[in-house]
């Protein structure tokens, strides 16, 4: 329940800007300048109890305390380990970045290929810190997540060996910036461990909130050699990776001096003019800061001397640093992908807009609600859905049929997929599918489209699912409206995810379907417990002097009993009551019987009769009233009797209703809040209770006295209320079973509690703004109803 509400406090506070790079996410609520302050006037070190110096910082499986690697490691501050410790020495560059022994060479080469770009450097790595001014032992850097920018707190205690660094480390020994960046990334993942393999493309965007292309060489196009030409005069972020050591071709990779299995960034990329003739060369570094490539146009290479020495002494300034050249013809055959990740669309692909437009969303896959898996199964449909309503075509752009077309990138973006796979031990594979909504489907309608519409119609786009963090692909779409499924290889499958779609026009129209409250317009049978008998004498209650009478109250909603020795029910008055006097507090001496009626109050002039509850039984032909004398029925009775109704149906199978729900039923029909069911009460509520069997029958199609979570949303549907995902997905999540199957007695107390709520907002929206206010009193009342 907390997490809800801070889920909720959350996305308000996204609304109001926070999270740009300038107005970051606290991560794990830690405020880098407040910490800071606090141990300045403390005159004590910073140590950071979210990341401790301990085996669970390290990891779990490579990294664990029996592991050979965690073995013999010691933390220890940068001041322990040099006399002089800098944060930076001349500027951060790519020389800074050597690879330790992690296992994590994807990252290093992309922070390696961050150290050239000037606009994004300097929000990941924050200016002004410094172990010597203002040093308290604590520093931060900020890292783009799933749609917003997140600061990582971090204590300068680092993992060491025989007294020198671990894991990242720079050539200057006295250097420290990239030793705590990569802590502040191991603390974002949860653990060094998290950060071991993986694809560059991952870390880039983490430094930057781009988009990003990947390219397999086997699959080469035509113009890759064009495409990384254009984007790093985009001033795009690129990396590549070499092929594996399984691979044929290894052997010679390796006697060619190429570490295969291996991340390296793209520096650069040129054409030479070479014996008469242009050869295209590419610039790669080896994270390690070593361990070159050996073949042609290397850096001691024959073919250098073929080369006009100006060109030469420009493209060979520096030997054995892990940068070197080689043909793009060996680069093909030796690297297995190419990793690009474009900070600016409008100069990565050529547009005459100066900015693309990106719209959002997040979301997540639970299961037995949003977790439908791909599109050949038969819960497809129940899957996120998004659309999208493309207005205006990019300009001077047409497709093969000659139809303007606009041109849109979707992403999608697993989240916190390191951390799982690292506890759970397996993926989830993503993928997406795009379709035209026809014009006869009714787009301003807030459902989510079921299998009916997906049997229909056939996907104009698609993303088949990998085991990658990101997916993403560029369309050629006519305008139009179009929906948007991200989804999973398997149904009930949970992960949370981030949807962006890039278009160079803006968005006419976005939003998830079916993301919030949608109240059907079908009556609910809500109760209405009306007074027995005529009343055409009225009186107003100021104009009656009567003998005696128990201690009562009259107030706007009707006349409670005060008086403990009288067994009279508390009972409200349903419709208008002009002539009642506005009195908080009336005693007399004594009164008759008195009814209350919808016109007011009929008084008639004989002994007080008490009321009585005949005992009730269920027939086939509805309800049968057995006059004998019975008090009202409590949570108890009320139990008991449905639960022997329930017992002698065939047709639902159930093992009868808890005390829970029976709690949820009395809230709900109790209209005169005496805490029991009088036998007008009973009536409505039976009444109501067999259109929710009548529902759960249809739902339970197999009679084993259940129906699958998948189904909640059909069965809520015909109940009355159309939800949104995340609030099917609380649903869900409260009523299911292990085995996300709903049971009899939980859909009811799911629907009874579901009346109960929107009962109580309506009553307290007035004005029907769909919002209301409430005291901390008030909410605790109404929460605990």
């Amino acid at each position: 329940m907390s997490g809800i509400a801070a889920k909720i406090s959350n996305d308000k506070a996204k609304s109001q800007g926070l999270g740009t790079p300038d107005n970051p996410v606290k991560y794990l609520k830690q405020d880098y300048e407040k910490l800071k302050a606090k141990f300045l006037k403390l005159n004590k070190l910073f140590e950071d109890n979210t990341f401790s110096r301990n085996n669970k910082s390290l990891g779990i499986n490579k990294l664990s305390p029996d592991s050979e690697k965690a073995k013999d490691i010691v933390w220890k501050r940068a001041k322990n380990l040099h006399n002089d410790p800098q944060f930076i020495v001349n500027g951060a560059t790519h020389e800074d970045i050597i690879q330790g022994k992690l296992g994590n060479c994807w990252f290093v080469a992309s922070i390696a290929t961050l150290t050239e770009n000037q606009d994004f450097l300097p929000i990941v790595v924050p200016g002004n810190q410094s172990f010597q001014k203002d040093y308290a032992g604590i520093f931060h850097f900020k890292f783009w997540q799933y749609g917003e920018w997140v600061d990582v707190v971090v204590d300068d205690f680092l993992p060491t060996k025989s007294g020198k660094l671990y894991f990242m480390k720079s050539l200057s020994r006295n250097e420290f910036w990239g030793a705590l960046l990569e802590k502040a990334y191991a603390k974002l993942h949860g653990s060094y461990e998290a950060l071991i393999s993986g694809y560059a493309a991952e870390s880039m965007q983490d430094f930057t909130g781009g988009t990003v292309e990947s390219y397999y060489i086997s699959d080469v196009p035509e113009n890759l050699q064009k495409i990384i030409q254009k984007r790093q005069e985009a001033n795009a972020l690129l990396t590549c990776a070499s092929i594996q050591s399984s691979d044929a071709r290894s052997q010679a990779s390796e006697e060619s001096g190429v570490v295969t299995g291996h991340a390296y960034t793209i520096c650069g990329i040129e054409k030479v003019l070479f014996q008469g003739g242009e050869e295209n060369i590419i610039k790669l570094r080896n994270p390690w800061g070593k361990r070159e490539w050996t073949g042609a146009w290397s850096d001691n290479a024959p073919e250098w001397k073929k080369v006009d020495p100006k060109t030469r002494r420009k493209l060979t300034e520096r030997k054995d640093d892990g940068e070197f050249w080689m043909s793009f013809t060996d680069f093909i055959k030796h690297y297995r992908r190419v990793d690009i990740c474009n900070i600016n669309l409008s100069n990565a692909i050529k547009t005459k807009d100066k900015d693309w437009h990106e719209t959002q969303f997040s979301g997540k896959w639970r299961k037995g609600v949003t977790a439908g898996g791909d599109k050949d199964g038969q819960t497809f449909c129940t899957n996120p859905q998004f659309w999208a309503t493309l207005d205006t075509p990019d300009h001077n752009h047409r497709g093969s049929s000659n139809e303007p077309y606009c041109r849109v990138i979707i992403s999608l973006i697993q989240k916190e997929r390191r951390q799982k796979r690292l506890i759970m031990k397996e993926t989830v594979n993503i993928g997406f599918c795009v379709y035209k909504i026809p014009k006869e489907v009714d787009k301003s309608s807030n459902d989510q489209l079921d299998e009916t519409f997906f049997k229909k119609h056939e996907p104009v786009g698609v993303k088949k699912c990998t085991d990658y963090r990101e997916v993403s692909k560029i369309f050629k779409l006519p305008v139009g409206t179009y929906l948007i499924i991200p989804h999973t290889s398997k149904a009930n499958q949970e992960a949370e995810f981030c949807l962006r779609v890039f278009t160079e026009k803006r968005i006419g129209a976005f939003g998830g379907i079916g993301a919030g409250i949608n109240p059907s317009k079908k009556k609910t049978s809500l109760p209405d417990v009306k007074c027995q008998g005529e009343a055409p004498n009225l009186v107003d209650i100021d104009q009656v002097t009567l003998p005696r009478i128990p201690e009562v109250t009259i107030c706007p909603g009707g006349i409670r009993v005060i008086d403990k020795e009288t067994s009279l029910p508390d009972v409200k008055c349903q419709g208008e009551a002009p002539n009642l006097v506005d009195i908080d507090q009336v005693t007399l001496p004594r009164i008759p019987e008195v009814t209350i009626c919808p016109g007011g109050i009929r008084v008639i002039d004989k002994e007080v009769t008490l009321p009585r509850i005949p005992e009730v039984t269920i027939c086939p032909g509805g309800i049968r009233v057995i006059d004998k004398e019975k008090n009202e029925l409590d949570v108890h009775n009320l139990k008991a009797v449905l639960n022997e109704i329930l017992s002698k149906r065939c047709d639902i199978k159930s093992e009868g209703l808890s005390l829970t729900t029976c709690r949820e039923i009395i809230n709900l029909f109790d209209m005169d809040r005496t805490g029991t069911l009088s036998v007008e009460e009973f009536k409505v509520l039976w009444k109501t209770l067999e259109e929710h069997m009548e529902i759960f029958k249809a739902m339970d199609a197999d009679c084993s006295g259940s129906m699958d979570a998948f189904e909640m949303r059909r069965a809520l549907g015909k109940a009355g209320f159309r939800l949104g995902n995340n609030i099917l997905e609380v649903i869900v999540q409260k009523y299911a079973s292990s085995d996300l199957t709903i049971q009899f007695d939980d859909f009811i107390a799911c629907v009874m509690r579901l009346q109960t709520l929107f009962k109580m907002f309506n009553l307290l929206d007035t004005n029907q703004s769909g919002f209301i206010t409430l005291s901390l009193a008030e909410w605790l009342c109404v929460a605990l109803a």
